[in-house]
């Protein structure tokens, strides 16, 4: 969709605490990172960059630092 809209970079926020992940999405992290993962699957073969945004990081690494460190962890792995 951004492709065809002559978009280059696909800017995608996602849970950065813990409380937000399990009480809005109603996921564990890794299934969050399952969500984020097919997302910039999608987005790298369309040829689009993508730029990551945890959402209320700050507030997430105060609550469960175990929480943001994993989300990084499994960041860091992501293609492109």
């Amino acid at each position: 969709m951004a492709g065809a809209a002559r978009g280059r970079v696909l800017n995608l926020l996602v849970k950065g605490s813990e409380h937000h992940c399990s009480v809005q999405l109603r996921k564990t992290v890794e299934e969050h990172l399952g969500d984020i993962r097919r997302t910039v699957e999608y987005a790298t073969g369309n040829n689009l960059s993508v730029n990551v945004y945890l959402e209320d990081w700050s507030q997430g690494i105060r609550d469960s630092k175990t929480y943001v460190m994993t989300l990084a962890g499994g960041l860091a792995k992501l293609p492109g």
